[in-house]
């Protein structure tokens, strides 16, 4: 059988491969902008309906709210290196051309976005990135911190089709834009003072320093996903500002980090399937409730792992996608469609988490390439060292999984499908290893075998 994992974007390497089939313009082809002379006294913004005027330069930027932020849905493009000193030398346009700063605004340093010496190129500046800090944003705007970005990500579901522009960038990576943010794909500068990656990549800097490094988010022609890197202060990228007035949407019971938790603040509750008596831990992660044991429900399709009915009891059972969703099995092979709060196994007010609920979680967890899938795995169970923290109470299990015939993994790895489906044989689901940090947003097929963790109404 054909094998179409379409794992989503695994390491810098694909970034790479990205970049080269993008192209690139070699050399420092990009134009360094000095910009022209301004007022740095304290002015005063106009504000219409849905845009800013920066009374800096007098450019107008159009602004979005999406939950609880006021976003600039364009990049900054301020550029006046006499009124601010720290960005001489540290801003550029994509290309030759003042065109390309018009379209997908400057490319900065992490010290031209921080408005810092460029000292803190290589050293961390620690407390002098204040919170909110304005860096190079209009006056009662700021850089985001990494946490104002992970709350944005929560708000649009992880996805970052729903935040790329609906034209604009290449081999049909086009977005929907959804929520009206309208990135575009303004590539980077990298350390040899290469510009590239326009019209395959957004980068976006935030204020969040990791050692002498600083957080990034990442958006590409080749994911559905958003991504977070650590990147040398020397890269240039983009920079989105958001408004002052709206600052964390992180509870306050949160850390620096919207995935902070603690086994001590983890919501346990119990569900009983009225089908057939079985009770299953529940846990309140955020705002969602999720089963905290995977389904052991028994319908056609679905198998204990090595046909152990001790395996069904610990590990509950592995089902094809189409008994996963409750449908013929014909759906393995064809389009169901999507549809909110699909019950599918599930017992009643449950029901098969979308792509975008499974992305929820994961950003809860620690983002999509950082050590969600080690918060929640279970404390025990996995081989060769690959146990969890369970810092949520998930306590995912390595169930292994099925394909025709033969079971694969228990002990190793464990996948949990979804219900959005990604064409006539494949559909969407989460795959945890014992020797992997981050869980994997994946498109498996459907007639393999998975464990389902139901989510509540």
């Amino acid at each position: 059988m054909k094998q179409k994992q379409r794992i989503a974007l695994f390491g810098m390497v694909a970034v790479a491969l990205i970049f080269a089939a993008c192209g690139g313009d070699s050399g420092n082809n990009g134009t360094e902008t000095d910009g022209t002379s301004s007022s740095t006294v304290a002015c005063s913004n106009t504000y219409g309906t849905n845009t800013v005027t920066d009374c800096r330069d007098g450019q107008t930027y159009r602004t979005v709210v999406i939950g609880t932020q006021t976003w600039m849905a364009q990049n900054l493009n301020y550029a006046d290196s006499a009124a601010m000193p720290n960005l001489k030398g540290n801003i550029w346009c994509a290309g030759n051309s003042t065109d390309s700063c018009a379209k997908y605004g400057l490319l900065y340093t992490w010290t031209g976005t921080m408005n810092l010496a460029d000292s803190f190129l290589y050293r961390t500046a620690g407390s002098l990135v204040s919170i909110p800090h304005q860096g190079a944003c209009p006056n009662g705007w700021h850089v985001p911190t990494n946490d104002e970005w992970e709350t944005l990500e929560i708000e649009v579901g992880g996805s970052g089709t729903a935040l790329k522009a609906v034209d604009g960038w290449s081999n049909n990576g086009n977005g929907t834009d959804m929520y009206g943010f309208s990135a575009l794909p303004a590539g980077l500068r990298d350390l040899d003072g290469d510009i590239f990656g326009s019209g395959c990549n957004a980068f976006f800097w935030t204020a969040t320093e990791t050692g002498t490094s600083s957080d990034i988010k990442s958006l590409s022609i080749i994911t559905e996903y958003i991504y977070s890197y650590h990147k040398s202060n020397y890269y240039a990228y983009s920079l989105r500002c958001v408004k002052s007035s709206n600052l964390y949407s992180v509870d306050s019971s949160s850390s620096s980090s919207v995935g902070a938790s603690s086994s001590s603040s983890i919501k346990y509750g119990s569900l009983v399937d009225s089908r057939d008596g079985q009770t299953y831990r529940t846990v309140v992660i955020r705002n969602q409730t999720w089963m905290a044991e995977n389904l052991n429900y028994a319908v056609d399709r679905s198998w204990c792992y090595n046909d152990s009915a001790e395996n069904c009891t610990k590990y509950g059972r592995l089902y094809q996608w189409a008994a996963a969703m409750g449908v013929d099995a014909r759906y393995n092979d064809a389009i169901l469609g999507d549809s909110v709060n699909h019950q599918g196994v599930c017992p009643n007010g449950w029901h098969i988490p979308r792509n975008s609920e499974w992305s929820i979680l994961e950003i809860v967890a620690g983002g999509a390439n950082k050590s969600s899938a080690k918060r929640l795995k279970s404390t025990s169970g996995w081989s060769s060292a690959g146990n969890g923290i369970d810092l949520y109470g998930f306590s995912a299990l390595p169930a292994g999984y099925y394909s025709p015939n033969t079971f694969f993994k228990m002990g190793y790895s464990t996948g949990f499908w979804g219900a959005t489906e990604s064409d006539s044989g494949y559909a969407s689901n989460r795959l945890l290893f014992y020797d992997v940090l981050r869980a994997y947003g994946n498109y498996g097929i459907k007639g393999y075998a998975y464990s389902v963790r139901c989510l509540k109404d």
